[in-house]
């Protein structure tokens, strides 16, 4: 569910930038790192963006219900389609039209100067501030002048040459008031301008080479672990043509230079569910483990692994919420008890798991008990039996250390509310391996990180249960 038909448009231009099996791997990592969190782009990430928010355009006017390979539109209204079909018009049209007029530079900065308010001037040490005391302290593996770059240009990898256009996939619209004309809708870049972009692919990886230190200094950095997890991921949904042999054999080469084999690479990296000993179907973590033993000895499951987007449109769809989240979840019958996962962002943790000024409707059924004996929460309606609920944390948010611990108290507290049990029994050696591994602070020698150096955390029982990565 997304409240913006800009996200929709962003998640469907995103996998089709990835998915591009005419490019090799490492072009198409360049390209989606830059279009996911680069405010400046290269003329050349630009034209592709130009180019596959035409094709999906072409696709929608063949059929407005679908576009390829597994997206499904037909949950969404008229008006949310053409607004989808809106901003992929304004994205597919050259820079010199002014209907596609855009300069994220410039709203980057106004950003930043609203932001930092009268402090602007000294925007430099600011940052390094932020970056000593609150990043440095949860996620060290993010260089400082990347973070530092990213802060001032809004710009997290840089290739060969100048970047010089701008992303107008981080366009969007925000609802405000004019003084005269009232209600309006402002575009412009309404993104994250402090946490940064590496937290979604730098911070874990399961390859503790990337954690080894020299001198109390990572040898690698995020960059690097981006670069490591987009590409076993790109590798494993769209791999290379066999036209593209030539960069097969390059990449099996630089394996081989950093110490890794090929056949490390073909096995699937486990979730933080299958780790905690999550098991929806209500079977046991042994039965798993035999499952997993016999589809290992299977000699055709590294071949079924890997499978190209036509089979995986043939066992994947994606359909696409929007509108009123409380009326979408209220008045539609066809949601009720369907789903077995729900991830819950931080903007709307509120709104899912509360009971307080949720509308009319809600408190009817707060007052009465609920229509079906449960407790007023939205979730409650939509979640199936044994529904996991993943609640995201405000572990890298810049707010103060009471503020966070009042934060997860709260989802807890919420939880309770809703009659919803805390996963206590899960597998705790599993869930750490989601974990950022810190060494010791007096690890000074140059020291491959193990399972028993590296993974060690410096930091309190008390701070460790109070920034989760996520909870469950």
């Amino acid at each position: 569910w997304e409240d913006t038909m800009e996200c929709l448009v962003r998640h469907m231009l995103l996998y089709k930038l990835a998915t591009d099996q005419t490019a090799s791997i490492e072009a198409r990592l360049q390209t989606f790192l830059e279009a996911y969190g680069n405010v400046v782009i290269h003329k050349k990430t630009s034209d592709a963006i130009q180019s596959t928010a035409q094709c999906i355009y072409k696709e929608m006017a063949k059929d407005s219900e679908f576009v390829g390979p597994f997206f499904d539109l037909s949950l969404l209204k008229y008006k949310e389609r053409d607004a989808i079909e809106s901003v992929l018009s304004f994205l597919r049209k050259d820079k010199g039209n002014k209907q596609s007029s855009f300069d994220s530079g410039q709203c980057w900065e106004n950003r930043c100067r609203h932001y930092l308010g009268s402090r602007y001037d000294s925007a430099t040490n600011i940052i390094d501030w932020d970056y000593t005391m609150r990043m440095k302290y949860y996620a060290p593996i993010v260089h400082k002048l990347h973070y530092k770059r990213w802060r001032l240009k809004g710009v997290i990898v840089e290739r060969q040459g100048k970047c010089t256009e701008s992303n107008k996939s981080l366009a969007s619209f925000v609802a405000a008031r004019h003084r005269k004309r009232g209600p309006v809708e402002v575009k412009g870049f309404w993104s994250d301008i402090v946490v940064s972009p590496y937290i979604a692919f730098g911070i874990h990886t399961p390859e503790l080479r990337f954690y080894e230190r020299a001198s109390k200094q990572y040898k690698k950095h995020s960059v690097d672990i981006c670069e490591s997890n987009l590409e076993k991921i790109l590798s494993k949904i769209a791999p290379c043509t066999a036209s593209n042999d030539d960069t097969k054999k390059g990449q099996e080469e630089s394996n081989k230079e950093e110490g890794r084999d090929n056949d490390d690479e073909d096995n699937d990296i486990p979730t933080i569910l299958e780790e905690a000993g999550v098991n929806k179907e209500g079977g046991d973590d042994g039965d798993q483990k035999k499952i997993k033993e016999g589809q290992s000895t299977d000699a055709d499951s590294k071949n079924e692994a890997v499978m190209t987007p036509e089979e995986l449109a043939k066992r994947v769809s994606v359909r696409f919420l929007a509108g009123d989240f409380k009326k979408m979840v209220i008045n539609r019958e066809r949601y009720k008890n369907l789903f077995d996962l729900a991830f819950v962002s931080q903007n709307i943790a509120h709104l899912c798991m509360g009971a307080k000024r949720l509308g009319k409707e809600i408190e009817a059924k707060a007052s009465s008990g609920g229509s079906d004996g449960q407790p007023p929460s939205l979730l409650n309606s939509v979640a199936a039996s044994k529904c996991v609920v993943i609640a995201e944390s405000v572990k890298y948010l810049p707010v103060k250390l009471r503020e966070k611990k009042l934060y997860v108290q709260k989802l807890l507290e919420l939880g309770k509310a809703c009659d919803w049990k805390s996963l206590d029994t899960w597998n705790d050696e599993g869930v750490k391996k989601f974990s950022f591994p810190m060494p010791e602070e007096d690890q000074r020698a140059h020291a491959p990180a193990d399972a028993t150096t590296a993974t060690k955390d410096v930091r309190t029982k008390e701070e460790k249960e109070s920034f989760p990565e996520c909870m469950m």
